[in-house]
């Protein structure tokens, strides 16, 4: 079947919104009189009850909400021109599509789509951690190295450092330093002893290539 992205209807009547290929028993419904959002399911729909309420300034992000929801559902390829319909893309959106480029191994532009959202959100960790495995399976490891140090500063917990301190041993190893990635390493088991079985292989490549 020929791949239809999602879009939406709006009556001006009602100012009914709707996506083209709806979710089951989904719909939003703006009312003027009340200058709200409602969400109505198929069996409230008869009762005209609202399901919940969002208030009219949220109605692009539920909007936004939706889309990814029904783009989920797609080929990492569907996504991608899905998404490339937009004009500006938000962070979330932006890491949604780096994603799907890394499904298709197109790294680089992975690459791109996650530095374009941590422009717009610097202090987001989840970002900066896609962003730095991303670059080791690109064999950049300085590149890999930096983001992960710009990571280390955000961590907030025992676990977040140390498998920051783990990707970086790993950027070190593909350098060749196996001295400063074995440092690395026991920076991840002073910040969590028991350690995980991928850090002891890593120490012990580290210390047998000493």
């Amino acid at each position: 079947m020929k791949y239809q992205p999602p879009s939406f209807n709006i009556h001006y009547s009602k100012f009914t919104i709707q996506l083209q290929r709806p979710i089951p028993g989904f719909k939003l419904k703006y009312q003027p009189k009340q200058n709200s959002v409602h969400s109505v399911n198929s069996v409230q729909r008869r009762r005209h009850q609202p399901r919940f309420v969002v208030s009219k300034k949220s109605i692009a992000l539920a909007l936004t909400l939706i889309t990814s929801a029904v783009i989920a559902h797609e080929s990492p390829e569907h996504t991608i021109h899905a998404l490339d319909k937009y004009q500006k893309l938000t962070p979330p959106q932006l890491h949604q599509r780096a994603l799907a480029h890394r499904a298709t191994n197109n790294l680089d532009q992975a690459i791109a789509d996650l530095k374009s959202a941590i422009a717009k959100k610097p202090n987001n960790l989840g970002y900066q951690l896609e962003l730095t495995r991303m670059q080791l399976t690109a064999r950049q490891s300085t590149n890999a190295r930096h983001t992960a140090d710009h990571a280390l500063k955000l961590a907030t917990t025992a676990d977040q450092r140390a498998n920051i301190h783990i990707l970086r041993a790993e950027a070190y190893q593909l350098e060749h330093k196996p001295k400063d990635a074995l440092a690395a390493t026991q920076l991840a088991f002073q910040e969590i002893p028991q350690g995980e079985i991928e850090w002891f292989l890593l120490r012990s490549e580290c210390q047998r290539a000493l």
